[in-house]
């Protein structure tokens, strides 16, 4: 499924309007899969219709660019924490072809957190089964929210009052 442009409406925001989102819920329901893959208007890789997407080539995590899609939390924190364990990720365009071609597939999101992916278009991603690289994120970000989740009281209000960068906002027409 094709997403409209970016000048139609800004995919970065959540927003009322999900038609195209319903329209590829619908036709991955319609083929028996639990997500459709979203393209932009170059045929680039995006997103999924409610979760976001990831491949692994080699000992690399690509992730589709920031243009284009909602720019999740669990997106970002799964690039983090890879980062910081020195996996590498890689934020750019890549087409059909090299999902197709991807030793690893998995999306992010917020109930899901990682969940493997085994196949796209019918065609087996990596040996169809949940790969090492994937295990690992999935331990990682694991690790992570056990992390968060247990930190004393005191420190997670300290971070809700350290400022935010919220020029994002001056784009707005009020």
């Amino acid at each position: 499924v094709r997403r409209g442009p970016p000048d139609v409406k800004d995919e970065q925001w959540n927003h009322i309007s999900k038609a195209t989102d319903v329209q590829a819920c619908v036709s991955a329901n319609v083929m028996g899969v639990d997500e459709a893959l979203m393209l932009d208007m170059q045929g680039f890789v995006k997103t999924c219709n409610s979760v976001n997407f990831f491949i692994v080539r080699g000992d690399e995590v690509w992730a589709p660019t920031k243009d284009n899609q909602m720019q999740g939390i669990t997106r970002q924190k799964t690039i983090d924490v890879c980062r910081a364990a020195g996996i590498t990720v890689r934020e750019l365009d890549f087409a059909l072809t090299e999902v197709y071609g991807a030793d690893e597939a998995f999306c992010t999101g917020t109930f899901p957190s990682q969940i493997h992916v085994t196949e796209v278009d019918g065609r087996k991603i990596g040996d169809g089964n949940k790969g090492p690289v994937t295990a690992a994120v999935q331990k990682l970000y694991a690790a992570e929210v056990t992390r968060d989740v247990s930190r004393p009281r005191e420190a997670i209000l300290a971070d809700l009052e350290t400022p935010r960068d919220l020029s994002v906002f001056k784009r707005l027409k009020l």
